[in-house]
């Protein structure tokens, strides 16, 4: 299981992540979803096994 507490992400000094919180177990899909120009292609997780689907 991989479990996130308040988790902070920013890009060039602007949020994109504020506090999350997130427990994914095996077998389960999530995502991060947002609008168009939103940066959501440059968070990269550095967990193994974490793909970056387009």
């Amino acid at each position: 299981m991989l479990s996130i507490q308040d988790l902070h992400v920013a890009v060039e000094d602007k949020a994109i992540l504020r506090g999350l919180n997130l427990e994914v177990r095996p077998g389960e899909v999530h995502a991060i979803m947002g609008r168009t120009a939103q940066a959501k292609v440059r968070f990269r997780p550095p967990w193994p096994g974490v793909k970056i689907m387009r």
